[in-house]
């Protein structure tokens, strides 16, 4: 609480030096940190209140698709800040005097820095002359833009208006780590002939058969019939031929024989949705149990591969059918109703994925919220939450090892909690600060489900404290961890996890408390120090891990205690 309440504190000088207003500390200070407090423990934003935000934006927006498009792309790839930022946006351009305040803000910075008179023009600018309005263009020379970015690069390194963790990474951006876990796959594992997805090569393509309108009607019934199942499975036909495939909704485009009869070319471009589905779901599985995309995808490959065991089925009864002459074009369209749904269920849900590139938790988050949005419908909600309850079991392994343990075990990175190993605790012996607690492990917004967002503080917790009484070589044993399982009341998370924190908090305390006499050495600090230690002091110290700072005895035992 006292971590958070400091956080208010230092966001609120920040934001009002970036202001340039009179003074950042004192009452008018407080007064704004108690109203973000207040604003942050009523809940930011509600599910009614997004999409109005996002209507309401897109509405003003220069390009209302372009807008509707980056927000969904972002929503996809898990990034949960951008809810609140879309409410916050819409609040702003509702009141006029802080959009106002901000324009002014911005227009005096501007000045200040020497940038308000200087406009970038594009060469198509250059030569169409003057704008529609009139205004004067004014282009940036060589050497203004060396002047501008010198200028920029000191605003930086003064850090008057940038905090330090943003100045690390605007000038040293993060490299993208090679994952050395994840095992090289052979050459022969790309068999595009053996894939599920369509593949047609070229002297498919180039062959020619006689058109199926030469034949008789009932004739043509049965060959249009044969092709479109051999579709279902994935294999190109003779006369419904898979043409193109779009790159980016990932859908084939079919061309069906002219010669067909019109009613049944009809029917049949009316299923062929059905096979662009399968092909979707076919390629996913594909892609998706590589290596690299981790073991949640794995596990949601594997169950969708489950839930295609009924459709492949039903493509072997259907062609029994075909072969004692008991199927029919509409027989058909009318059995294979029952898959479509799933299949297309399927197909939206590997689109989604695939589009945000997600992994681990936000892949959770994706099947967690189409489960919530199928209330109502009880086919697919049993679908989905099959899948997403199939696909969170390796999740929820790396979860209980965390909060039962405090091990972290992600050989793929797709775990909420993520540690980083280049700050080690040896460090603390020659600088003393909680940076060790801090960084050593840290939670991945981008990987943790939607579904453990209220309790990530705690899961973030539990965990350390355990990881330190085991660096302490004491035995982790729960007794109350038991198995978690996915479930839409989150409630239960909840429970599970509280009950994990509470046996850790109350594990360490017993620790720091009796086995290493915390009390005993402060007070022994308090004897031999001409300054007495208020309780205060007491509080930072443990708090702050650093009690070690004042302690001559058992230096090596007091660092790694530390962590704390």
């Amino acid at each position: 609480m006292m971590q958070n309440e400091f956080q208010l504190h230092h966001n609120v000088s920040e934001l009002m030096k970036l202001f340039s207003l009179q003074e950042s500390t004192g009452p008018q200070a407080n007064e704004f940190v108690e109203k973000l407090a207040k604003s942050i423990g009523a809940s930011v934003q509600s599910q009614q209140s997004v999409p109005a935000a996002k209507r309401k934006l897109a509405e003003s927006a220069p390009d209302r698709k372009a807008f509707v498009d980056k927000y969904d792309e972002l929503h996809t790839k898990n990034v949960r800040e951008i809810n609140p930022l879309i409410c916050l946006l819409a609040k702003i351009s509702e009141n006029d005097q802080t959009r106002l305040f901000l324009q002014t803000n911005t227009t005096d910075r501007a000045e200040a820095g020497g940038y308000a008179s200087a406009t970038v023009s594009t060469a198509d600018d250059s030569a169409g002359g003057a704008s529609a309005a009139g205004a004067e263009v004014q282009t940036l020379s060589s050497a203004e833009l060396t002047k501008l970015r010198q200028s920029v690069q000191r605003q930086l390194e003064s850090g008057l208006h940038v905090s330090s963790e943003v100045l690390q990474r605007l000038t040293e951006p993060r490299q993208q780590a090679v994952n050395p876990n994840i095992p090289v796959e052979p050459e022969w594992y790309r068999r595009p002939n053996l894939s599920m997805d369509f593949h047609v090569p070229d002297s498919h393509r180039a062959s020619r058969v006689k058109r199926i309108g030469s034949f008789a009607v009932n004739v043509q019934e049965r060959l249009i019939m044969e092709d479109f199942l051999y579709c279902m499975e994935g294999i190109p036909g003779q006369y419904i031929v898979p043409e193109e495939k779009n790159a980016s909704t990932g859908r084939w485009r079919f061309s069906v024989d002219d010669s067909l009869d019109l009613s049944m070319k009809a029917l049949i471009k009316k299923m062929l949705p059905l096979c662009e589905d399968f092909a979707i779901v076919a390629a996913f599985r594909q892609e998706k149990s590589a290596y690299a995309w981790g073991m949640v995808n794995h596990a949601l490959c594997a169950a969708m591969r489950e839930l295609m065991k009924g459709h492949l089925l039903q493509v072997c009864q259907l062609e029994e059918q075909l072969l004692t002459g008991e199927l029919t074009l509409h027989k058909l369209w009318s059995q294979v109703q029952s898959t479509a749904a799933s299949l297309q269920l399927l197909a939206s849900i590997a689109t989604l994925v695939t589009k945000g590139q997600c992994k681990g938790g936000a892949v959770l988050s994706i099947l967690h919220e189409q489960t919530i949005e199928s209330v109502g419908n009880p086919r697919k909600q049993e679908v989905c939450y099959y899948l997403t309850q199939a696909a969170c079991i390796p999740y929820f392994e790396l979860l209980e090892k965390w909060i039962y343990k405090g091990i972290i075990s992600d050989p793929y990175y797709e775990f909420a909690v993520e540690e980083d190993e280049s700050v080690q605790r040896e460090k603390l012996q020659q600088d003393y600060n909680d940076a060790y607690w801090d960084q050593r492990y840290t939670i991945r917004q981008d990987r943790l489900p939607v579904f453990l967002e209220k309790v990530a503080d705690k899961l973030l917790s539990t965990g350390k404290y355990l990881n330190v009484i085991r660096q302490c070589g004491c035995d982790v044993n729960c007794p109350a961890a038991g198995q978690i399982v996915y479930t839409m009341k989150e409630r239960e998370y909840a429970e599970q996890i509280e009950t994990a924190y509470n046996f850790a908090s109350k594990m360490l305390l017993d620790l720091l408390m009796r086995e290493k006499d915390l009390m005993g050495r402060l007070r022994y600090a308090d004897r031999h120090d001409s300054t007495r230690l208020d309780d205060s002091l007491l509080t930072v110290f443990i708090v702050a891990g650093r009690f070690d700072e004042v302690v001559s005895a058992s230096r090596r035992e007091a660092v790694t205690v530390a962590m704390l």
